[in-house]
């Protein structure tokens, strides 16, 4: 399994809750163990359905994916940040 997807999943979770002022060592390792599990089975999902119907993605089609999710990420982040500094006015 490549550990990309699981690192960048943690670091923004653990960035949500941060600025939500939740972040708690025991809860947010019990979340990591299931957003790891999730990204494990769909890690293998994704494998037996590649192997099943015997295509291949290109490793371009992983990279925008994985770069929309991100911008989708920033994008929630940068308007929870907006709307907070909104409300402190």
């Amino acid at each position: 399994m490549d550990w990309t997807p699981y690192i960048g999943a943690i670091g923004a979770w653990g960035l949500i809750r941060r600025q939500q002022k939740k972040l708690k060592l025991l809860p947010f390792l019990l979340e990591s163990l299931f957003i790891w599990i999730a990204i494990f089975v769909l890690s293998l999902m994704a494998g037996v359905i590649t192997t099943y119907f015997n295509f291949y993605l290109p490793q371009t089609l992983y990279y925008w994916i994985g770069g929309i999710i991100m911008f989708f990420v920033a994008c929630y982040l940068s308007f929870k940040s907006w709307k907070v500094s909104g409300n402190s006015k």
